[in-house]
């Protein structure tokens, strides 16, 4: 079998895009490599999650611009415990989706390469570092 290809991106830049797109430059890097995930053998990555954790973030981000204007002082206050419970689920999409590509990654590769705790830290950044630094970057 062929090894697999993935683009060679700049890390300071994927953290730039992440922080001015507020998280969905993060969901666009899974859905960019999405048929280069497809192409792995052991691929377990669920693109349901990424399309979850992209719409939770368009959703809390235009939440975030309206929110004085369309809601009343207890309509914040409950949209705002809403907004911490979607948050926190978009944040369990991420970490799913990091660490099966994480398994896809080492699988094709038959190596051990990520440490657990950068992945927790530093997510999808940490992961094109090290596929920066590997046999599976392309052009």
């Amino acid at each position: 079998m062929d090894t697999v290809k993935f683009k060679k991106t700049n890390v300071p830049l994927m953290v730039v895009l992440s922080y001015f797109t507020a998280g969905v430059y993060i969901a666009y890097w899974f859905l960019s490599r999405r048929k280069t995930f497809d192409k792995m053998q052991t691929n377990d990555l669920r693109v349901s999650f990424i399309h979850i954790m992209l719409a939770i973030n368009i959703v809390i981000f235009v939440y975030s611009i309206v929110k004085g204007a369309i809601f009343g002082e207890v309509g914040i206050l409950i949209i705002d415990s809403i907004e911490w419970i979607l948050a926190f689920l978009a944040l369990g999409c991420l970490y799913y989706s990091v660490f099966r590509a994480k398994e896809s990654i080492e699988d094709e590769l038959g190596e051990t390469l990520y440490r657990p705790w950068l992945l927790i830290v530093f997510h999808v950044w940490y992961l094109q570092y090290k596929i920066n630094q590997t046999d599976l970057k392309g052009a």
